[in-house]
C-alpha cells in the first residue's frame, strides 16, 4: 500500500501451497483501505505471492469514494496498481452507470478502461451511449469521466417539451464522430 495507507484482507479461512506461492483465502473475504474509503467484498480468492496478484472468479463487489464496481474474474495487481474486472463489469456512480463485458482501472493515474459491448447510462436526458470501448479517468471524488477518443459511439437523448406527441419517448440513435466526452 501507498505510504500513510494500510489495507486489511480479512477471511474465514487460508489453505495454500508455499512451495507453489499461492494462498487460497476463503468466502467472505474483505480487503478494506480507509483512507481511500476503499472496500472489496468478494467469494474465494488465490494470492499468487510471488506476483503479489490476488485473483478470483468469484462475483466482487468494491466501493471506492462514490464508485461501485461489480463483476466476476477479478484480478487485483499490487505492484501495477491495477484492478481487472474480467467478466460482467458494472460502474455505479450517482449519476451514471456502465456495464462492459470487461474493465481496467488504475487506482494510481485513476485510469479507466471499458471493453467490449460497453453501455453508459447518465440520468441527465436518459442518455444512453454505446461504444466497443470507453476510456475514463478517475477524480478526486471517485466519479469517472469517461471519453471515446477514436471511437465510433452511438447515443440517445430523451429532450423535454417535444410537439410530435410522442414527448420524446421514443428518440432515434445518432452516431458521433470522436472524440466524444460524456
Amino acid at each position: 500500500a501507498e505510504q500513510g495507507k494500510t489495507r486489511i484482507l480479512s477471511a474465514s479461512a487460508i489453505e495454500g501451497n508455499t512451495l507453489q506461492n499461492w494462498l487460497d483465502f476463503l468466502a467472505p473475504v474483505t480487503i478494506k483501505e480507509k483512507t481511500d474509503n476503499l472496500s472489496i467484498k468478494a467469494g474465494r480468492s488465490r494470492w499468487w505471492t510471488k506476483e503479489d496478484r490476488l485473483a478470483s472468479s468469484q462475483p466482487a463487489t468494491g466501493t471506492f469514494k462514490q464508485l461501485t464496481v461489480k463483476g466476476s474474474e477479478f484480478e487485483l495487481f499490487q505492484s501495477q496498481t491495477l484492478l481487472t474486472i474480467g467478466k460482467d463489469c458494472r460502474l455505479i456512480q450517482p449519476e451514471q452507470n456502465l456495464e462492459a463485458q470487461r474493465c481496467r482501472w488504475n487506482w494510481d493515474s485513476g485510469e479507466v478502461l471499458a471493453q467490449g459491448d460497453v453501455e453508459l447510462r447518465r440520468k441527465q436526458y436518459n442518455q444512453v451511449t454505446r461504444a466497443q470501448q470507453l476510456t475514463g479517468v478517475t477524480g478526486d471524488d471517485g466519479q469517472i469521466t469517461f471519453t471515446a477518443p477514436n471511437q465510433q459511439v452511438e447515443t440517445q437523448l430523451e429532450m423535454g417539451g417535444s410537439d410530435s406527441g410522442d414527448g420524446g419517448a421514443n428518440p432515434q440513435p445518432r452516431p458521433s464522430a470522436p472524440p466524444v466526452q460524456f
